[in-house]
């Protein structure tokens, strides 16, 4: 897989884009245009406001992400293995290959469905800025396998043998996660924005006050708790 042309990210890099916007405009959006529609705003204006506003949201990512795709080459010689960035400005990063010390491909739920993945490289060496690695992603499933033996020089081992597998069960355990706050956060904070424009911040409060007020909170904690330690 070792050549001394320069090479693009896989093209697939803008579906994967507009899929992950496309889930930000979901999360942030369907909630805004509930309260907006409970707020008296005319069906039409929100379908305006949130429909257009996730249209160009996901354009202007798709488009930044085009360009990234376009001004990044990336290539693999038997001496190095290079990156660079060539568009307004200029970036070029380089690792020996003897330097090389692990070669991570990894592949978020998104990029499976695409048949993607995502192509780290490491020395086990730090600088400044942290460790020392370059990342291709995404790259095609077969193309970042094929570039892993051979950077590491499996080419003539036998099969991987599979460490784990994904199991729907653990998305039970998602509400705890440290992230989903950050994320409710932050998509509330949207809500209120647009609410703002609209003076109804008010009437979102108190639907939100209302809506928790009328929760059985103890209760769900409760069977959450439980159903924790059985599965423990």
């Amino acid at each position: 897989m070792s050549s001394a042309e320069w090479q693009r990210l896989d093209v697939r890099t803008l579906w994967l884009t507009a899929l992950y916007l496309l889930g930000l405009v979901i999360v942030a959006g369907v909630p805004t245009a509930l309260l907006l529609l409970q707020g008296g705003v005319a069906a039409w204006l929100v379908s305006l406001v949130v429909g257009g506003g996730g249209v160009v949201l996901i354009a202007h990512g798709v488009l930044v992400d085009w360009v990234r795709w376009w001004y990044t080459e990336y290539r693999i010689t038997e001496e190095r293995v290079e990156r660079r960035f060539t568009f307004v400005f200029r970036t070029h990063k380089s690792v020996p290959r003897e330097r090389v010390r692990n070669v991570d491909v990894n592949a978020t739920i998104v990029h499976r469905l695409l048949g993607l993945a995502s192509l780290r490289i490491g020395t086990g060496e730090q600088d400044m800025f942290g460790k020392v690695s370059i990342t291709f992603d995404p790259l095609g499933r077969e193309v970042a396998q094929a570039l892993r033996a051979d950077l590491l020089h499996k080419g003539h081992e036998g099969p991987e043998v599979e460490l784990a597998r994904f199991n729907l069960a653990w998305i039970r355990y998602a509400p705890i996660a440290v992230t989903t706050p950050a994320l409710g956060a932050g998509a509330f904070g949207l809500v209120m924005q647009v609410s703002d424009w609209f003076n109804l911040q008010v009437a979102v409060v108190d639907f939100v006050r209302d809506l928790f007020r009328e929760l059985p909170l103890i209760p769900l904690l409760g069977s959450s708790w439980r159903s924790a330690s059985c599965s423990a």
